[in-house]
């Protein structure tokens, strides 16, 4: 993958030093720790959860989602954002530059995508569920935009409002997409309004929502995330119906 990094270059003429601060692109290293299923057998084919973490979060803190939510039967994963935000990470290059956020947002989905793909080139993955809390919602939703075929689900919490993500274009494509969506309603970081207006509009839009409000605030409180893991196993039972 590659990402955005600041590149300082100094000159000095004269007793006069100019510094011009500007953007490359460049190869980095990204954490993704994998938790595989309980009595784990290579032959055998196993959805995948992929949990995404917000501004400021990690890899490893998202991790322990898979305990909180019983989820011992799937492949969890967990990628982690390159740019440093606050004690932690974040996917997205932190600037208000809006003729930037493009670029960066292609980074992103291509880091996230070559996470995916690494686990399909090392395991038998089935259907893939992306999990993402706060700034990681906005990451899941704009990997299934650009990559629904690959998707069979979202798992957003306590995200944002979004129409502030992507293009109406963009959520067209997403039409028929499940979309498990949950906040809590004491939400200080990202008002629980957010998910009410993103209940309406992802409806409007063609995905089907099932919206699940908590009593709590930004973080992920263990009654939603059993919800959460209940309504994978109903896909998964779903899925595994034979035809007619």
């Amino acid at each position: 993958m590659r990402t955005l990094l600041y590149f300082s270059i100094i000159t000095t003429a004269s007793l006069l030093a100019q510094t011009q601060s500007l953007l490359i692109e460049a190869r980095v290293l990204a954490p993704l720790i994998v938790r595989l299923p309980d009595n784990y057998e290579a032959t055998k084919t196993y959805p995948l959860v992929l949990a995404l973490h917000g501004r400021g979060g990690s890899a490893a803190a998202m991790m322990n989602l898979r305990e909180a939510m019983g989820a011992r039967t799937v492949i969890f994963a967990a990628p982690q954002g390159t740019y440093p935000a606050g004690s932690g990470f974040s996917w997205f290059f932190d600037t208000q530059d809006r003729s930037l956020w493009p670029r960066a947002d292609a980074l992103a989905l291509e880091q996230l995508l070559g996470a995916l793909h690494g686990l399909q080139q090392r395991h038998h993955i089935g259907n893939v569920y992306l999990l993402g809390h706060s700034q990681g919602a906005g990451m899941a939703y704009l990997t299934a935009a650009h990559a629904k075929s690959e998707v069979a689900g979202l798992l957003c919490f306590g995200g944002g409002d979004p129409r502030d993500m992507l293009d109406l274009s963009d959520w067209g494509a997403m039409k028929g997409l499940p979309i498990f969506l949950s906040h809590g309603r004491d939400d200080a970081v990202i008002a629980f309004s957010k998910s009410t207006v993103a209940h309406i509009f992802l409806k409007a839009q063609g995905l089907v929502v099932t919206f699940e409000p908590y009593l709590g605030g930004h973080g992920l409180e263990s009654a939603p995330l059993h919800k959460a893991w209940a309504w994978i196993e109903a896909k998964e039972k779903t899925a595994s119906k034979p035809a007619g």
